[in-house]
């Protein structure tokens, strides 16, 4: 000390400001500063990533000059101590989605604070008869639930689609076959094809036959084919048409003589005769065959109208049709009948019998061509007489047929002679079924 002097000792009050985040940072750390100074102060979240988010609560403060509220960036004046604290609510998004009808929380996005537990369901759209929505769950990105409605913890991003199936009814109907689709429920919008297998095999000589279908909806009204192609957008439905057939086999006796009778319409041909529609009327017709005479029709073993070679049959059942038919006699067993051989003896006797025979074979066709044109006057007259009384002329007619097939058998008259009569019995016999059709 080289002279005498005072030192005086300046000071400065200061307070002590605490900041603090619970996310993030604050800008400002903590620290002194001078008494009536003023402070800027922020604070700053933590980076997020997609589907995750920090909200800004805003300041807590306490002490002389504090500041709370919402404002981030604010101006705090330094009168004491102070504490300032920055908070942020951390929540997680959620995405509500579905395929049809609504959710609950509504479809979009939504967020909550993180592990709080939220209640999710979803309800399908108003159904009318015949359509429903199946639920088949939740699809999300941590996992599927079937749940309707579920619990959920948002301890992260998440998103929820509820997944339905919509549907519709189809009802099948068919009497018979195995359709490739039964009644229930189809997908909507579905692209289907259904079908029916046809023929069905009934009882014996009996068939069922698909005539196409009939339509609701999403199905044509109607089609003719054993199958159909729709997409099902409405209940819907199928009803496949039958018509039943019948199996009328027409052959001859004795068996393997032919041609066979024919039938006409023709009908469809199977292995053992032809499938008619149920009610067809089919006309059977027995030929003409060499060697042999007509004789008369069984139907199912009950003899039809005697003489008559062609009959109508109406299908109405399964028949069997047969034509009988009797060995013409040969022409050697006509020559040597012994009627015939006595002839010859009394008129030349055993020594001139070859010149007898030509003799003899002269009269004797000069004897036929008489009796023939005695049988055809017969057959005239009574068709003459009775033509008014169809049946009963039918029934004569037919006698005489009869009676006439007996002289060929005798070898009174031949094959072709007995053709001619056939013949015109035939013609009466079917100007007989026009009467009676007309009178119907």
């Amino acid at each position: 000390m080289s002279t005498s002097g005072s030192i005086t000792g300046n000071y400065k009050a200061q307070y002590y400001l605490t900041t603090s985040a619970n996310f993030g940072t604050a800008s400002l750390n903590s620290g002194w500063h001078d008494i009536g100074s003023t402070v800027q102060i922020s604070a700053s979240a933590p980076d997020a990533e997609d589907g995750e988010r920090y909200v800004w609560l805003g300041w807590t403060g306490t002490g002389d000059g504090n500041y709370t509220g919402m404002d981030n960036l604010t101006i705090i004046t330094i009168n004491g101590p102070i504490t300032e604290r920055a908070s942020w609510q951390h929540q997680y998004r959620l995405i509500m989605d579905t395929n049809f009808g609504t959710t609950e929380p509504s479809v979009g996005e939504h967020w909550y604070d993180v592990d709080s537990p939220i209640e999710i369901n979803a309800t399908a759209p108003t159904t009318t008869s015949g359509e429903q929505y199946v639920w088949l769950g939740w699809t999300e990105t941590d996992n599927n639930s079937t749940d309707n409605p579920v619990s959920i913890t948002m301890n992260g991003p998440i998103t929820k689609t509820a997944v339905w199936r919509h549907e519709y009814y189809l009802t099948i109907t068919s009497l018979y076959g195995s359709p490739t689709l039964e009644s229930g429920w189809l997908e909507a919008e579905k692209n289907i094809t259904a079908s029916v297998t046809s023929p069905v095999l009934g009882p014996a000589g009996t068939r069922y036959v698909c005539t196409g279908w009939t339509g609701t909806e999403s199905i044509s009204t109607s089609g003719t084919t054993t199958s159909v192609a729709f997409t099902i957008n409405a209940s819907s439905s199928i009803t496949w048409n039958w018509k039943t057939q019948y199996l009328l086999t027409a052959r001859t006796d004795p068996v393997g003589i032919g041609p066979k009778p024919t039938t006409e319409p023709a009908g469809e041909i199977g292995l053992d005769g032809s499938w008619y529609d149920n009610g067809t009327p089919v006309n059977c017709t027995a030929q003409k065959i060499r060697g042999h005479a007509f004789s008369y029709w069984t139907v199912d073993g009950e003899s039809w109208d005697p003489g008559d070679k062609k009959i109508t049959i109406t299908m109405n059942e399964p028949y069997e049709a047969i034509a009988y038919y009797a060995l013409a006699p040969a022409w050697w067993e006509i020559l040597l009948n012994v009627d015939m051989v006595n002839i010859y003896i009394g008129i030349v006797g055993f020594v001139a019998l070859p010149i007898a025979l030509i003799g003899i074979g002269w009269f004797r066709n000069r004897r036929k061509k008489t009796f023939i044109r005695t049988l055809l006057n017969e057959i005239d007259e009574v068709y003459s007489r009775l033509k008014t009384k169809p049946r009963r002329c039918k029934e004569e007619l037919c006698r005489l047929r009869d009676k006439d097939f007996e002289v060929v058998i005798d070898g009174k008259i031949a094959q072709e002679s007995y053709d001619i009569i056939d013949k015109r019995i035939e013609k009466y016999l079917e100007e007989l079924r026009k009467r009676t059709r007309a009178r119907g």
